[in-house]
């Protein structure tokens, strides 16, 4: 059972222009909302012209748009086949794809470090991690490259079964409830 909740806007001007939310509780966990709502984002894109805000955890997606729209246009905007093309378009400029990849680029010992004794800061770590991403993003089998695509869709992602669930709400395995609240709901 998948809920999609509408919780309804104040009537004031600032709500208004925030956009309408819509929650999916999902309660899929986080391998499976993450890279949902990557796709969702890329789909959306897609499909309506603006991107939507999104954020995820384990238990539901929440999303933002300019419009109100139906479960049914939210949730068949991503299927089966079409999840791994909206996911690797949108993840590769995506802040988590970034923070792998910095992470194999330093294993990898790509990424300098000024001396063993000093610890190199964060930022300039990120960027001179995106300035490497940069250099390399032209090459579709750059090791690197390919170790982070394997790293986000094997290890961090559960890619089988978030297709598995696409699957069963494009068939009606999963009921699909909508509705309206005066508020989000805890």
């Amino acid at each position: 059972h998948l809920l999609v909740e509408h919780p309804r806007q104040a009537a004031g001007p600032s709500e208004k222009s925030a956009g309408y939310p819509v929650v999916l509780h999902t309660l899929w966990g986080g391998r499976v909302n993450r890279p949902y709502s990557l796709a969702l984002t890329a789909a959306w894109q897609e499909r309506f012209g603006e991107r939507p805000v999104l954020q995820q955890d384990d238990d539901a997606i929440l999303l933002v748009s300019s419009e109100p729209r139906a479960a049914s246009d939210i949730l068949g905007l991503v299927r089966p086949e079409n999840l791994e093309r909206l996911l690797r378009r949108r993840l590769e400029s995506s802040g988590f794809f970034g923070a792998r990849f910095r992470e194999n680029a330093a294993r990898a010992l790509l990424l300098p470090r000024s001396s063993a004794r000093r610890r190199t800061p964060l930022w300039l770590t990120r960027q001179r991690a995106k300035a490497l991403l940069h250099a390399v993003s032209r090459y579709d089998d750059f090791p690197l490259l390919l170790e982070t695509w394997r790293t986000c869709l094997r290890d961090e992602f559960d890619m089988e079964g978030l297709a598995k669930l696409l699957g069963e709400l494009a068939d009606g395995t999963i009921r699909v409830t909508e509705v309206e609240t005066r508020a989000a709901s805890p």
